[in-house]
């Protein structure tokens, strides 16, 4: 499969950290941010792949 755009809504809007990640190699991803979701391209894959969304809240939302 070629590469392909996907965007993640984060569950958490607030999120100061956000990171985008291939576990497999700790590969960062660059993604752009557009209020409260993330974009970014996928690599090519042949049969399947996992990309790892990471987000901290910021600590006004972590008290509540």
């Amino acid at each position: 499969m070629k590469p392909f755009q996907v965007t993640v809504t984060l569950p958490a809007p607030s999120a100061e950290k956000v990171k985008v990640f291939y576990p497999d190699g700790m590969t960062d991803v660059t993604f752009e941010r557009n209020g409260e979701a993330v974009s970014f391209e996928a690599r090519r894959l042949t049969i399947h792949d996992m990309l790892v969304v990471e987000w901290l809240p910021n600590e006004t939302t972590m008290r509540q």
